[in-house]
């Protein structure tokens, strides 16, 4: 899963648009449960990794009149006024492997020269409340990347984790260690969230669903 929409009868909203090239399955999926992708008021690009932001633009194309929404720390990677921090990331760590390795090794590229750049069309600050679903309110989730982002939508008791959070192989919520770039910080953030709100419902894109005392586990995991 790489995509949650919020849809209340007058807001329709995707929250991140997946891999370049999976547009014609969000796509379907839209039709699937009788939306429109051309209906879109708002896309949230939770951050500029290329398997959530890989389709923007394609999405974009077919929803011209949803404004798009990020941090001010993920906007230029999004935008494409900056190279993207993940990319950063993988080409400092190949430059510090051993020739030989290196050698042997293909350098950093993945799916980024796939992703098409989009406009940004708001900056959104941690506590940014929108009318969405009743209320979904933006919660910066520091630690994953700089200006990460997940949303909890307080009539649900859900919070849209992103890739703040994943399904282990028992099917709890934890943080992706080894995609994040500051785990104790990422930590200091789920503390944080924990505290904040009363989570019933938690969405990780990458694993699943996941029922329970959300709040009470995500203290659990970070530790304070």
């Amino acid at each position: 899963m790489d995509t949650v929409v919020l849809e209340d009868g007058r807001d329709l909203v995707l929250v991140d648009a997946g891999t370049p090239g999976i547009y014609p399955v969000i796509e379907a999926a839209f039709q699937g449960a009788g939306l429109r992708i051309g209906d879109l008021t708002g896309i949230v690009a939770t951050h500029q990794d290329q398997d959530h932001i890989g389709s923007l633009a394609a999405v974009k194309r077919a929803a011209p009149r949803a404004r798009v929404y990020a941090s001010a720390a993920q906007a230029p990677g999004i935008d494409g006024s900056a190279k993207p921090m993940r990319l950063i990331a993988e080409e400092e760590a190949y430059a510090k492997l051993p020739a030989e390795t290196r050698k042997r090794t293909p350098a950093p590229a993945g799916l980024w020269p796939e992703v098409e750049r989009a406009e940004i069309g708001s900056i959104v600050s941690d506590g940014d409340v929108f009318p969405w679903c009743g209320g979904t309110e933006i919660v910066f989730m520091e630690g994953h990347m700089p200006g990460n982002l997940s949303l909890y939508v307080a009539s649900e008791k859900a919070f849209i984790a992103g890739d703040s959070l994943s399904l282990d192989g028992a099917g709890n919520p934890v943080p992706p260690e080894k995609f994040t770039f500051d785990p104790a910080l990422a930590k200091r953030s789920l503390a944080a969230a924990a505290a904040r709100f009363d989570i019933r419902t938690i969405y990780c894109y990458h694993g699943g669903i996941w029922h329970g005392d959300g709040s009470a586990a995500l203290s659990a995991i970070s530790g304070y």
